[in-house]
């Protein structure tokens, strides 16, 4: 699953010459907060609804972000030409949003509460309730 929140978004988005759509970076959860832009980036464990989720990997994006879906056309070097200023990531590419995996299967709603929760050093996970509900 791949999770981006808005807040992200809006940063990248005033960093631009022109806005982009959340959809253009085809995320399956959005939220609106995580606690500032680019939070995801640390979150390791998720409930959403009746489904929990853990951290897989950085989302890694390609040349697919340059292309508007409304035209099916390239249009230009953003949002990766942007990205690459400020979110290198060090296994190469550049990194917007998480890719969690599904590790309780369930069902996920607009509107839903995103719970947040890490997993200690040979512990339990531990979670922490966000005011921050799912947007799409």
């Amino acid at each position: 699953m791949h999770l981006l929140t808005r807040s992200s978004l809006d940063d990248l988005n005033a960093r631009m010459a022109e806005p982009l759509p959340v959809s253009r970076f085809r995320p399956n959860i959005v939220v609106d907060d995580l606690g500032g832009p680019y939070a995801e980036d640390g979150l390791l464990l998720a409930e959403i609804g009746t489904a929990r989720l853990a951290h897989c990997k950085p989302a890694i994006r390609c040349a697919v972000t340059l292309v508007d879906q409304d035209k099916g056309a390239k249009t230009g070097k953003e949002p990766l030409r942007t990205l690459a200023a400020y979110r290198r990531h060090p296994g190469g590419g550049v990194a917007f949003g998480t890719k969690l995996s599904v590790t309780r299967p369930g069902a996920v709603a607009v509107g839903d509460t995103v719970t947040c929760g890490e997993a200690p050093p040979g512990g339990a996970p531990r979670a922490s309730p966000s005011k921050n509900p799912v947007s799409r």
